[in-house]
């Protein structure tokens, strides 16, 4: 699988998905070895994942929908197996997120939206458990930052301005305790010039 990384890195698809289809072999194994075992389990979702993020950044949207809902159903299982587990929920937040990607590329609001809105109720759990913790807190104003974006382009542009602002504020906090992060900045200019010109 890191080796697929790579791959994919130098921009050599092809080699990429041929890493990671045998990463997904293997963890396929183990999985049904172990199929008590979350490691095992939550690895075989990540295979999926890394697979379906191949396929969408080639265009592939079917293939990379079949990817991520194989996904989403294993962290569905360890999600609820696991209620309070901060990894669990925010991998199938990230799950449903990934879909709603695809869902609002092929111009399906309404279920890109339902997608985004789940995404959305687990991450404000997850800032509400932890709120303190800086990856917390900027995946909660990525989800606002998705659906703003949904919103603005459906043509709702006051709700759209309000999941903005809410992104905004998060933002500014993250931004004055790690005035460092080259990352959290960027995201920032980001959201004041989408508001400027909403």
């Amino acid at each position: 699988e890191r080796l697929g990384d790579l791959e994919r890195a130098a921009g050599n698809a092809a080699a990429a998905r041929e890493r990671y289809e045998k990463a997904l072999e293997i963890r396929k194994r183990l999985a049904e070895q172990m199929k008590g075992d979350v490691q095992a389990q939550r690895g075989l979702s990540i295979s999926y994942e890394r697979l379906g993020d191949l396929e969408r950044a080639a265009g592939n949207a079917a293939a990379a929908r079949e990817r991520y809902e194989k996904a989403l159903e294993i962290r569905k299982r360890l999600a609820e197996q696991m209620k309070g587990d901060v990894q669990a929920q925010r991998d199938l937040s990230i799950s449903y997120n990934n879909l709603g990607d695809l869902e609002q590329a092929a111009g399906n609001a309404a279920a890109a939206r339902e997608r985004y809105e789940k995404a959305l109720e687990i991450r404000k759990r997850l800032a509400e458990q932890m709120k303190g913790d800086v990856q917390a807190q900027r995946d909660l104003s990525i989800s606002y930052i998705k659906l703003g974006g949904l919103e603005t382009t459906v043509g709702n542009t006051d709700v759209a301005r309000e999941l903005f602002e809410k992104a905004l504020k998060i933002h500014q906090r993250l931004v004055e305790i790690m005035p460092d992060n080259v990352q959290l900045r960027n995201e920032l200019s980001i959201i004041l010039q989408v508001l400027k010109e909403l």
